[in-house]
């Protein structure tokens, strides 16, 4: 039983550390992404990506995410939604 005492308090301190810290108003981030396969049949596709969080409270906010492809398969994904 003492042991568990003493493996279960530094968990808990650690806990209350972490709670503490605040959320950002906005988070931004950009990307690379390049994808060669030799396989067969040829691919590759170079490109990117960027995304946007808009945090309305500590709790609940506005993400979008928007990447684009060029190469043999070109794509575009656009992403919006909520964060909880």
């Amino acid at each position: 039983m003492n042991k568990l005492f003493w493996v279960t308090l530094p968990l808990c301190l650690l806990a209350t550390v972490s709670a503490a810290q605040d959320t950002p108003q906005v988070e931004l981030s950009a990307g690379y992404s390049g994808l060669y396969i030799v396989k067969g049949y040829t691919i590759w596709n170079n490109g990117g990506s960027a995304s946007a969080a808009f945090n309305i409270n500590d709790w609940l906010g506005v993400v979008g995410d928007f990447g684009g492809y060029l190469g043999h398969v070109p794509r575009l994904t656009p992403c919006i939604g909520c964060s909880y």
